[in-house]
C-alpha cells in the first residue's frame, strides 16, 4: 500500500474511532445513524462490564446508572489498558465528587483503594501495608480498613453521633 494512502487510512481509522467514542462527527462516507447506534453499543458494553466489576456502586444507583454511565462516557472514552476495574474507579470518584455516591458504593470504593492502586491508569494489587478512610454519611460512620500482606484485612467501623 501506498504511504498516501496509508496516512489517508490512519486518518479515517481515527475519525471513525473518535466518533465511535468520543461523539466527534463521523468521517464522510460513513452513515451518522449508525455510528450513533454503535456508540451507543459501546457504552452500553462499558457500562455492563463496569457494573459487573462494581456491583454495589451499580446497584446504589439502581435504574439511574445507564444514564449516569453514559453521562460519564461522553466525556471519558474508554481506557485501552485500564479496563472496566480502572473505569469503575474513576466513575465511582466522578459520583462521589457529584456528591450522590451511597455509602455501600462508598465501602466498595474503600475496598478497591486498599487492594489496588492505579498506575498509568491500570489497576495493580497492593503488595505492602495499606490504609483506607471513608467517611459514609448516610449512617453517619467513619470506616477505617488496613490490609497487612499474611494477616489480612481489618475493618473498624465507628459509628458518630451528632449532639
Amino acid at each position: 500500500m501506498h504511504t498516501d494512502a496509508r496516512k489517508n487510512l490512519a486518518a479515517a481509522q481515527l475519525e471513525l474511532m473518535r466518533a465511535l467514542t468520543s461523539g466527534e462527527r463521523p468521517p464522510a462516507g460513513f452513515d451518522a445513524s449508525r455510528i450513533q447506534a454503535t456508540a451507543d453499543l459501546l457504552r452500553l458494553k462499558r457500562a455492563r462490564s463496569v457494573a459487573h466489576q462494581w456491583p454495589r456502586l451499580a446497584r446504589s444507583l439502581g435504574p439511574a446508572f445507564l444514564d449516569r454511565f453514559a453521562l460519564y462516557a461522553q466525556g471519558h472514552p474508554a481506557e485501552q489498558e485500564g479496563g472496566a476495574l480502572a473505569e469503575g474507579r474513576a466513575f465511582a470518584r466522578a459520583i462521589a465528587r457529584a456528591g450522590a455516591l451511597a455509602d455501600e458504593a462508598a465501602l466498595e470504593l474503600l475496598a478497591f483503594d486498599l487492594r489496588y492502586r492505579i498506575s498509568r491508569e491500570r489497576a495493580i494489587a497492593r503488595r505492602g501495608i495499606s490504609f483506607s478512610v471513608r467517611l459514609l454519611k448516610q449512617s453517619l460512620r467513619l470506616v477505617i480498613a488496613i490490609r497487612l500482606p499474611v494477616l489480612g484485612e481489618r475493618w473498624l467501623n465507628i459509628p458518630l453521633k451528632i449532639l
